[in-house]
């Protein structure tokens, strides 16, 4: 189910590939390129800031919210 999941952006690449023509309007340009490399971008940023949430230790957490730290 996760690799499905995770699969997701990559069946919206393709389909972007074959429609961005009427996103931007061209097909050849550098324009029409980033808008695929864009989304194409997003899973692997989401996958490099999971792992590194999740690798923050508990107690330095806990400390940022004893001080009274946002975020």
């Amino acid at each position: 189910m996760i690799n499905l999941i995770r699969s997701i952006p990559f069946i919206l690449i393709v389909f972007l590939m074959l429609f961005k023509n009427f996103l931007v309007d061209t097909t050849i340009r550098p324009l029409a390129a980033t808008v695929t490399l864009a989304v194409a971008g997003i899973p692997f940023f989401c996958r490099i800031s999971r792992i590194i949430c999740k690798r923050f230790d508990k107690g330095v957490i806990e400390a940022a919210v004893a001080v009274w730290t946002s975020g």
